[in-house]
C-alpha cells in the first residue's frame, strides 16, 4: 500500500511539474491587466453600462501563430508571412521570450474565470448555428510580452453570428496612460 501511495505521489508531482506554466514566464495579473485594459479602453458599450459577453475559453495560440511570430531563418514562407513591423520593433531576446511564452501556452486549454475580467459576463458560447440575436460575444487570447514587458501581442475576436466575425492580432505598447495599439499584424472580418 505504501508503495502504491509513493508511486501515485511521484506520478502526480511529476505531472504537475511537467512543462512550464505561463505564470512562470508572465504573472497572471499582468496577463489579466492587459485584457482588462483592452475591454475598457475601446468599448464605449462597456463604459455606457452594457455588459460585454466574453467566451470562457481563451483563444488559443496555435502552431500557425508560432510560424508567424518566431523567426525562422531557414523558411522563406515564414519570412514572407511575418510582418516586418515585428522585425523592426522586437529584438532577438524579445523573440526568444515570446517563444518561451508560446511554449507554455500551446496545447493547454486556458479559461477565463469569473472575476478575472472586470465588468464582463463570462459565458459558455453556443455553437454558431444555434446563435440568436443578442448572443454575440468577444474572445481574447493570452498576451505575449516582449522581454521588458513594454510591448505585447494578443488576439481578440468579436463573434456576432454564423457569417459575422471580426478577428485581429495586434501589437500594443505600454505608455504612462496604459496600453496603446501600435499596429494590427493580421486581421479578418466577415
Amino acid at each position: 500500500m505504501a508503495t502504491c501511495i509513493t508511486i501515485l505521489l511521484v506520478l502526480f508531482c511529476g505531472m504537475s511539474a511537467f512543462g512550464q506554466d505561463m505564470r512562470e514566464v508572465v504573472s497572471s495579473q499582468e496577463l489579466i491587466d492587459v485584457i482588462n485594459w483592452k475591454i475598457w479602453d475601446d468599448d464605449l458599450d462597456v463604459i455606457l453600462g452594457d455588459i460585454e459577453r466574453v467566451n470562457r475559453n481563451v483563444v488559443p495560440w496555435v502552431g500557425y501563430d508560432t510560424m508567424l511570430l518566431i523567426p525562422d531563418t531557414t523558411s522563406h514562407r515564414t519570412k514572407f508571412l511575418r510582418r516586418k513591423a515585428l522585425d523592426s520593433i522586437f529584438t532577438s531576446e524579445d523573440f526568444e521570450y515570446v517563444k518561451k511564452q508560446l511554449q507554455s501556452y500551446i496545447g493547454r486549454k486556458h479559461k477565463w474565470t469569473n472575476g478575472d475580467l472586470l465588468g464582463v459576463k463570462i459565458i459558455n458560447v453556443k455553437p454558431l448555428d444555434k446563435m440568436k440575436r443578442g448572443d454575440d460575444y468577444h474572445e481574447y487570447s493570452l498576451p505575449l510580452f516582449s522581454k521588458d514587458h513594454s510591448l505585447c501581442i494578443f488576439k481578440f475576436n468579436y463573434v456576432c453570428g454564423l457569417l459575422c466575425e471580426s478577428w485581429r492580432m495586434a501589437l500594443f505598447k505600454k505608455t504612462k496612460d496604459g496600453w496603446k495599439q501600435v499596429v494590427i499584424l493580421f486581421g479578418m472580418e466577415s
